[in-house]
C-alpha cells in the first residue's frame, strides 16, 4: 500500500498545475473537457438563476439548461456545480475586444506537445501556437469568452413561474403619451420577459406570416395579459405579433387551439381583442408577421 506521504505527493502532482495556473491568471477563465465538450466550471452563488448564468456568460439558456439537466425554471441550490458550454454564441480564437476575458487550459503533462493539445481539444495546432508566440506555456492560452453584465432583476424565475401558470397578473402595459391620445407603445412587459427566455434574447427566433384573427374578449377577462389561440404553435408559447405597416407589435402567450368555426379559417392565430389598440389597426383580420421559438 501506498504511505501517506506518496499518496499525497502524487496529489500535488496533479494539482499543481491547475492551482499555479490560477494563481498566475486570477482574471482569466480556465476550460476543461466533459463528454468531449469544452466547458467552464461555475459555483452558484445566492439568487442565482439559469437565465441569469445564460447572460453573463453568453450561452443560449436553453443549451445551458440542457448541459445541466436542468429545466429552465428550476431553482439553483447555492454551491451548485454547473458546467457552462463553449460555442461560437460566446467563444473565439480571433483578437478579442472588451468583455472578452482570455481562456486557458491546465495541461496534466509538461510534456504535452501543441500537437497533442491541438488534437485533444479538436483545434488547429498553428492557431495555439500563435495565441501562445510558440513557446511552451501552461497553462495555454486557447482563446477568449464572452462576458456580460451580470443580470440584475430579482426573482425573474420565481415570478415568470407563477405568471405562466396564471397564479399572478401581468403588470400593466407602460403608456406614451402622444399629442392627445394616450397610445399604448410597450406591450405587457411580463410576456415579453417570457419571450426573452424562450428565444434565449433573441438568439434563436423563427418567423412565419399569416392571418391573425382578432376575437372579442369575455368579460371575465381582467387580467392584462393578451392570450392567444393556434393550431400550430405551442401551448405556453409567447409569440411576438408585429403589424408591418406600422411596426407596432405586442406579445400574446398560446393558450389552446383556435376553435373550429368560420371566423378563425386559414387564420394562424387568433388574438385577445385589446390587442388591436396597441397594434393601430380596426379590422378584425391583420395579415402580420409572428416571431417566437419553436
Amino acid at each position: 500500500m501506498l504511505s501517506k506521504y506518496a499518496l499525497c505527493t502524487i496529489v500535488c502532482l496533479y494539482c499543481s498545475p491547475l492551482i499555479w495556473a490560477q494563481n498566475q491568471h486570477k482574471d482569466s477563465l480556465f476550460a476543461l473537457q466533459k463528454d468531449k465538450q469544452l466547458v467552464l466550471t461555475h459555483t452558484v452563488q445566492k439568487d442565482e438563476s439559469v437565465y441569469a448564468l445564460a447572460a453573463y456568460y453568453s450561452v443560449p439558456s436553453v443549451v445551458l439548461s440542457q448541459s445541466n439537466d436542468l429545466s429552465f425554471y428550476d431553482q439553483l441550490a447555492p454551491g451548485r456545480l454547473l458546467y457552462i458550454p463553449l460555442g461560437n454564441y460566446n467563444f473565439t480564437q480571433a483578437s478579442a475586444p472588451k468583455q472578452w476575458k482570455a481562456l486557458y487550459y491546465p495541461l496534466n503533462s509538461p510534456q504535452m506537445s501543441y500537437a497533442q493539445l491541438a488534437e485533444q481539444l479538436h483545434m488547429d495546432e498553428s492557431v495555439l501556437q500563435s495565441l501562445n508566440q510558440g513557446l511552451a506555456k501552461n497553462p495555454v492560452l486557447i482563446g477568449w469568452v464572452h462576458i456580460q453584465a451580470p443580470e440584475t432583476v430579482p426573482a425573474q424565475l420565481s415570478m415568470d413561474k407563477q405568471l405562466l401558470s396564471g397564479t399572478i397578473q401581468a403588470t400593466k402595459p407602460v403608456s406614451v403619451k402622444k399629442a392627445k391620445d394616450t397610445v399604448q407603445k410597450v406591450p405587457p412587459s411580463d410576456l415579453e420577459l417570457i419571450y426573452n427566455y424562450q428565444t434565449s434574447d433573441g438568439k434563436f427566433v423563427d418567423s412565419l406570416e399569416g392571418t391573425v384573427v382578432f376575437f372579442k374578449p369575455q368579460t371575465a377577462v381582467s387580467s392584462q395579459l393578451l392570450f392567444g389561440f393556434s393550431n400550430d404553435l405551442a401551448r405556453g408559447r409567447v409569440v411576438k405579433v408585429v403589424n408591418p405597416s406600422n411596426r407596432q407589435f405586442v406579445f400574446v402567450k398560446i393558450i389552446a387551439n383556435l376553435p373550429s368555426t368560420k371566423q378563425y379559417l386559414n387564420a394562424k392565430l387568433g388574438i385577445d381583442g385589446r390587442a388591436m389598440s396597441i397594434l393601430g389597426i380596426r379590422d378584425t383580420k391583420l395579415w402580420c408577421t409572428m416571431y417566437l421559438k419553436y
